[in-house]
């Protein structure tokens, strides 16, 4: 199960910050959502955290589970890219190409239209069904969102 605490822990350590306000400062937020993360209560959004992934060269890997190494080796001038929801979507969907939204709706514990809605790229997919796939399929977390 994704532990939101850890996944807090390790992002705040990035940022060098020692409490949720200074951090929400830094990043122009609300403090209360930052202390919602700390909690766990919500999760940090992904297109967040990809920005952090980006800025840091860090592994997803490594963000999400704590599984080591922490860093990629970093390019000179390497740009911070958008995460990419369509390569996201699919990637997880083409783990399971025969089936039906109603299925999959079903596996996920999600509503059909969720399915729906990921698979035409109107949101992302769920934080659960990304961790079926690394649990399940036994893909990595940086697969999903880097390819």
């Amino acid at each position: 199960m994704i532990n939101r605490q850890a996944i807090y822990s390790r992002f705040i350590s990035c940022y060098g910050e020692s409490t949720p306000a200074r951090l929400a400062r830094r990043l122009g937020g609300g403090n209360q959502t930052v202390y919602d993360w700390e909690s766990g209560k919500t999760m940090i959004s992904k297109v967040r955290l990809k920005k952090l992934v980006d800025e840091e060269s860090l592994y997803w890997d490594w963000l999400i589970e704590g599984k080591e190494p922490m860093r990629r080796r970093k390019v000179a001038g390497e740009p911070c890219n958008p995460l990419d929801r369509h390569g996201v979507n699919q990637r997880l969907l083409s783990l399971f190409p025969d089936m039906s939204e109603a299925k999959l709706a079903a596996l996920f514990g999600v509503h059909q239209t969720a399915v729906h809605k990921w698979r035409h790229d109107r949101a992302f997919v769920s934080w659960g069904a990304l961790e079926f796939a690394v649990t399940e399929k036994e893909v990595t977390w940086n697969w999903l969102f880097e390819g």
